[in-house]
């Protein structure tokens, strides 16, 4: 192998070598941002999941409410129309 043709191949190789270390680095850098953004996304799950569980439980209070509101309506009725 000539000199030429040696010292040509480790540039095209050192010259490769830089594009991709360039790519990993934006890469890299778009991973770190894609893992803030999974960070930020699952606070917010969380969040809302702890806000689903008191509406969960608000609208079964208000279920029983209007269970025990339409049992006392019927009965009210039923008694009356008895009378």
């Amino acid at each position: 192998m000539s000199l030429q043709s040696y010292f040509a191949k480790y540039v095209i190789s050192d010259i490769r070598c830089s594009e991709i270390r360039s790519i990993n680095a934006g890469l890299k850098q778009r991973i770190e941002k894609l893992e803030g953004e999974k960070v930020k996304l699952e606070e917010e799950r969380v969040k809302l999941d702890e806000e689903n569980i008191t509406l969960r439980y608000k609208l079964e209070g208000m279920l029983v409410s209007q269970a025990e509101i339409y049992g006392n309506y019927t009965e009210m009725i039923l008694k009356y129309t008895r009378l």
